[in-house]
């Protein structure tokens, strides 16, 4: 696997954790070091709370880590631009709670924000 071309994602020595009451932190995610290849299948497996959805936040760009670094594509993921980041990276979450009436059309429609040149405008290509 060579960094400039394989490596999709990569993390080093990343933590991540959230605040308690008090002041106090609880780590979820401490010292992982992962790389992840452009194509390759994973399956993340663990009990609840265990830090999956937390570790994908992260990835996405979505959560900063308490240490470490996430790096997409070669660069830090602090370091891109949201618009830049958001045409190549979706997040599904497993439970989406939607508005009456919306469609899963108006859904999908949703992913192609990033890349529209005006809000909210559909291309003839986004339409197919």
């Amino acid at each position: 696997m060579t960094v400039a071309t394989d490596v999709l994602v990569v993390a080093r020595d990343l933590a991540v954790g959230f605040p308690l009451p008090g002041g106090e932190r609880r780590e979820v995610l401490r010292g992982l070091d992962l790389a992840l290849a452009r194509g390759e299948l994973v399956a993340l497996l663990g009990t609840n709370g265990s830090g999956k959805t937390t570790l994908l936040r992260t990835f996405a760009g979505t959560l900063a880590p308490d240490r470490g670094t996430v790096l997409f594509e070669g660069r830090a993921v602090g370091d891109w631009r949201r618009q830049a980041l958001a045409q190549r990276i979706a997040v599904l979450p497993q439970q989406l709670e939607l508005p009456a009436g919306f469609r899963v059309a108006e859904l999908v429609a949703m992913g192609r924000a990033p890349h529209a040149r005006r809000l909210f405008a559909s291309s003839a290509e986004d339409e197919r």
